[in-house]
Formats: C-alpha cells, structure tokens, sequence
C-alpha cells in the first residue's frame, strides 16, 4: 500500500510540473505556427525573436528544449548553438533545428555538431513535432521530478528513498530510450511515406507547370486575336462611320473599345503574374536610390500637368534582380501616384528604417493618397483584389500580386499599414548586398 501511494504522488507532481520551452524564430508567424502546433501540450512557450533574445532568456530560464530556427539575420541557428554550448548553465539544454532551406547533408552535420539532438525542415508535420517535443518534455519532467525528490532526499537524508529514486532514474532512462527508439522507427517510416509523396507532388508540379506554359501560350495568342479584332473594328466603325452613328452609339463603340484594352492589360498582366514563378534570378548588387530616381522620373514625364513632390532617401544597396526591383517600384510608385492623383498635389516619400529585432534594412513608399481600411489589409496582395471601385481608379488588381511574387522569391517581406483619407504606406525588405560586392561595383 505505501508503495502504491509513492507512485501515486511521484505521478501526481511530474504532472504539475510545467516544462519551459524555447522558440526561436526571426518571423512572428513562424512562431505563431510553432505555438499553434504546441499549444496542446500545455506547457509554457516562450518566443525569442533573435539569436542573442535566446541567449539573453537562457539567463533567466532553465528551459526543457530549445526549437531553433538556422537560418536568421545576424547571429544563425548554427552560431546560437554554439554559444548556448559553451555555457555550464544551458549546455545540456536539448536543441531541435528547424529549417525550411538548408536540406543539404554538410548543413545537417553542421547542425548536429552544433549540439542539435534532432533536425526538422519546414514545413513540419505538427503530430511528428508534437511527439518529438512530448519525448523531451517527459524526460525533463522526470529528471526534475528526480532532482526535487533528491534535494529533499539530501535535506531529510533518507538514504533509502534515494536508492528508490536511483532505480526509478534508470528504469524512466530505460522506458524513454524505448519510447525514442520505437519513435524514431514510427518516424522513419513518415519520412519515407512523406518522401515518396514528394517524390509524387514534384512530379505532378512538373505536370502542371507544363500544363501552364501551354495556358500561356494560348493566352498569349489564341485570346488576344479576337481582342485585336474587336479593337480593330470598332475603330474603323467610329473612324469611317462616326458622322453617320449617333452620340449613343459613338458610346457604345468607346465602351468596347476600352473593355477589349483592359481586358488586353489583364492578360498582359496575368501573364507577367504566372511567370514569375519560373523566371530565373540574375542577382547582383542594386542601388536603389538610383532605381527609384529613375521610376519617378519616368512616371513624371507620364504627368507633367500633376504637381508631384518627391522625397527619395539614401536607400541601402541591396541584392537583388535590377529589373524585377525594377518593376516592384514601378508598381508601388504607381499606385502611389494613382490614389493621391484627386489631391491638389501629390507628396511620395522612399526611405529606410532599420528593423527593431534583426536590424535589417526595412524599405517603405510613402503617399498622401485616399488611404484604405486596415481591415481590408489581408486581401491586399491577392490576385483581382481591388479596394476601390474600378470607376474611380483604373487598374487590374494584379499589381500589388506582383510585388508580394518578385520580394517573396528574393527572400523578403512586404506589407502596408493605412488610415483613409490620410494615405498609405508600403514596407518591404530586400537582402543586403554583400559588402565585397558593393566595394567592387563602386
């Protein structure tokens, strides 16, 4: 019976112990996606937005697990690791790398020499985290539970329990090197299956991109055709037969005029849209005060009866694709000129800032344009999503699709923040140059 009532109260306290759990992630919604994923567990959570944020809650906490992502701004996942490491306090602190680039073997070895325990890519399965995080949970609970049952053990100095709790460390390091090895070969089989689903999604990937290069095509030529020839018509109709046709119907025939125009623009635009995906990047540094500078100019010269005034800061040199940057502003720039065009003078400013946690350059366009309402702000950057009507400000509503396409596949950020009536402004962020290169091009 007294031994019954042992294993009852040793059960009951591992159960209220609550395990900390490190996160580390540079992007608020990874670390959103890694709460999310956790949350079941019950445990306490804590975020790290850095590499030296980490270091800094190592001092304060005595963490059951660490979930690192490698590759961050500034201090990677590779370099926390090692400082972690060479504390007394936290070198013992279990690490699990989180990646969604680094696949390549020498990136595993360098994580595992690091002092990673294991190593996962994005996008994770949340059960298979969830069961690696519950292995290193317990066994932290344990050894706590353990280290507390000593310390009292030491203070009341009963040599028997200590004995117990000896054979209970052994037989809880035997029972989880069981749970880990039957783990790992139930999580050898996922990869395997999820492998050959890849295997099969790549596959159908290629398949469908074929199948958009031929829905291309036939945009480009089968459905512009009858586009050239309702234009061509209708202005030979309102050229050789405008005295003979009424105002009414001099209308009608702008009217088709102008949908077959718009609707040329939006396969124009829709096509821009479907290969950004495969063109290839030619990166190379890019000043981009310079690229701006040249924009306005061009979007000027479009509007000189508008008063424009302009304010374009010193812009870090980043790396990127000149002519994609290019189009990116262009579009930005633009839009800008479009929604401010009803004010008695347009004011745009292009600076920088410097981001709060990773320090990255963090570049924005500024209007004094109508504005819109943040809550509208998530469908942004969607395919044929307009905020305002199409009768007061032209536009396919593919533009802004595009910028998020070109940053996202240079590796940034980008989104707006808006009040009506009071304009808007676009944040992005762009890889720096490196410093080599910027010295060289100078």
């Amino acid at each position: 019976m007294g031994h019954a009532d042992s294993d009852r109260d040793r059960s009951n306290e591992a159960t209220t112990i609550v395990a900390d759990i490190l996160l580390v992630d540079d992007r608020p919604e990874n670390l959103l996606t890694l709460e999310a994923a956790l949350e079941p567990l019950h445990q306490n959570l804590i975020r790290a937005a850095s590499g030296r944020e980490a270091l800094r809650l190592l001092l304060q906490h005595d963490f059951a697990l660490i979930l690192l992502d490698v590759q961050m701004p500034g201090m990677d996942g590779f370099e926390t690791a090692s400082l972690i490491r060479e504390r007394e306090k936290s070198k013992h602190i279990p690490i699990i790398f989180l990646t969604a680039i680094n696949k390549d073997e020498q990136y595993i070895f360098k994580g595992y020499a690091a002092g990673a325990v294991d190593y996962l890519f994005k996008p994770f399965d949340p059960q298979i985290l969830r069961a690696k995080v519950t292995v290193f949970v317990d066994l932290y609970k344990q050894s706590e539970q353990i280290r507390r049952q000593a310390q009292q053990l030491h203070e009341s100095g009963k040599r028997e329990k200590e004995r117990e709790l000896t054979e209970l460390q052994l037989q809880v390091e035997r029972r989880l090197l069981a749970e880990v090895t039957a783990l790992n070969g139930h999580l050898e089989l996922r990869v395997r299956e999820r492998t050959a689903q890849l295997e099969q999604a790549n596959r159908d990937l290629e398949a469908a991109n074929q199948e958009l290069e031929a829905f291309s095509y036939s945009v480009s030529h089968d459905l512009r055709t009858p586009l050239r020839v309702i234009d061509g018509f209708t202005n030979i109709l309102v050229k050789d037969y405008g005295p003979q046709l009424t105002e009414e119907a001099l209308q009608y025939l702008h009217m088709v005029r102008d949908n077959a125009q718009q609707m040329n623009h939006l396969i124009d635009d829709l096509l821009a849209f479907s290969r950004l995906s495969r063109q290839p990047l030619k990166k190379r540094p890019v000043d981009l005060a310079a690229l701006v500078q040249e924009v306005m100019t061009d979007l000027q010269a479009a509007e000189p009866a508008h008063p424009i005034e302009t304010h374009i800061g010193e812009l870090p040199v980043c790396q990127g694709d000149p002519a994609l940057l290019k189009q990116v502003f262009v579009n930005l720039l633009s839009n800008a000129l479009k929604y401010s065009r009803k004010r008695g003078k347009t004011i745009i400013e292009v600076g920088w800032c410097e981001g709060n946690e990773t320090g990255e350059p963090i570049y924005y366009v500024k209007d004094n344009g109508v504005g819109f309402d943040m809550k509208y702000a998530p469908n942004l950057f969607g395919v044929f999503q307009r905020l305002h009507r199409a009768e007061e400000y032209e536009g396919t509503g593919v533009g802004l699709a595009i910028v998020q396409r070109i940053i996202q596949r240079h590796g940034g950020r980008v989104w707006a923040d808006a009040e009506l009536g009071k304009g808007a402004t676009f944040f992005l962020t762009l890889p720096p140059a490196p410093p080599e290169l910027v010295l060289h091009q100078a």
